[in-house]
């Protein structure tokens, strides 16, 4: 009879653990490679907080964990059983009478575990994330403008409107050689050409 909560079903359980983990980090970090050069430009360029820049990848964090919870569940399983092969382990408990299907239970619930998690990810973690994200990174730009703005590039993050800036003094904020193209106007497109500019924000509009 198979019991669950044997000591082979408790060991085999605890020893995928730490692969899982291990394997949770690294994904993760892979995940969060491309975003790294993007917030230390917001932290040391646009002197974004720390704080925001923080809660803007803990809201992310659903959004890439629904990929890699699974991941690092199968990686787990796999090298935690590739090793116990490579110890002799599973046939010294062969060798002792234990059926190999034994090992079943604590995987199948380990990679249950795993499922549950995912799926509170997907079905409500991700929607609360993707709104909290948006919010948080509203407040941010209006208080950062300058933060979408890239130098020697046609911005158009603005509806309707484009804009070209040659060099953004990272001290004072203010915009060199400054080219602005506005269309909100219907037929009519003004083009406004300055030395030196200035972004201001309304939160209300």
């Amino acid at each position: 009879m198979i019991r669950p909560f044997s000591i082979l079903s408790r060991y085999l359980f605890l020893e995928m653990l730490p692969p899982f983990f291990i394997n949770l980090a690294f994904f993760s970090f892979i995940f969060l490679m491309k975003q790294i050069l993007d917030i230390t430009d917001m932290i040391v360029n646009h002197r974004v907080g720390v704080g925001p820049v923080f809660l803007l990848l803990i809201y992310t964090m659903p959004y890439f964990l629904q990929y890699v919870i699974p991941m690092s569940v199968m990686m787990a399983v796999l090298l935690t059983l590739l090793r116990m092969s490579s110890d002799n382990e599973i046939m010294a408990l062969k060798a002792g009478g234990v059926s190999i299907y034994r090992l079943l239970p604590p995987i199948l619930a380990f990679s249950l575990m795993g499922t549950v998690v995912t799926g509170f990810m997907t079905i409500a973690g991700v929607p609360v994330g993707a709104e909290r994200f948006k919010t948080l990174l509203f407040d941010v730009a209006t208080a950062n403008l300058n933060v979408s703005l890239k130098e020697r590039t046609f911005n158009d993050n603005f509806k309707d409107v484009m804009i070209y800036v040659n060099r953004i003094d990272p001290k004072t904020r203010e915009l060199h050689q400054v080219l602005i193209e506005d269309g909100r106007t219907a037929d009519v497109n003004n083009t406004v050409v300055a030395r030196v500019g200035k972004l201001f924000g309304d939160p209300q509009k």
